[in-house]
């Protein structure tokens, strides 16, 4: 963030060079076991996937595995997070280009691996846009003079001459 200024003491400096494999085995550990759930969930989704593509259902499928959560209607604005899935971006491109009954997945998220099917499609609501036009009108016009002002400010920055007076202070 440019808009802000920090004056810091430091106590100490880490010295260059690598560390030693006692101070970082934990977080090698906890990278490395992070990897192998990963990709034990993804093989997981891609058995489920061929599971449900040979006729099962999402409720069998849960109900012959503990790991696997079913959210049985989950209705969301593209915009808005899922529930147990969280907020994906691959999810909301691949539910773009999906219709009605189609099976999208084994999806990467968050939280591991997701299969959606498509149940419904609402129709754009005409009618809402008219109600909630002045929102996003204000919505709108209010990043661009957000935008405008820190245009500014950061052609002020790069204009100022700032002196460098901590000496007398610390």
């Amino acid at each position: 963030n440019d808009r802000y200024f920090i004056v810091a003491r430091l106590d100490s400096i880490v010295p260059e060079g690598t560390r030693s494999f006692e101070e970082v085995k934990g977080q090698i550990n906890n990278s490395l076991n992070q990897e192998r759930r990963l990709t034990a969930a993804k093989v997981l989704a891609e058995q489920l996937r061929g599971q449900f593509d040979q006729g099962s259902t999402f409720q069998k499928i849960k109900d012959n595995n503990d790991n696997v959560d079913l959210v049985s209607s989950d209705t969301k604005l593209l915009n808005r997070s899922f529930n147990s899935i969280g907020q994906s971006n691959f999810l909301v491109g691949a539910l773009l280009n999906a219709s009605i009954g189609d099976i999208i997945g084994p999806i990467s998220t968050n939280r591991g691996y997701g299969i959606v099917k498509v149940v419904n499609v609402s129709a754009i609501d005409s009618s809402d846009f008219e109600i909630k036009r002045d929102v996003i009108y204000n919505n709108i016009r209010s990043q661009r003079q957000n935008e405008n002002f820190q245009n500014w400010y950061q052609d002020l920055l790069d204009q100022a001459e700032i002196v460098d007076n901590r000496k007398f202070y610390f």
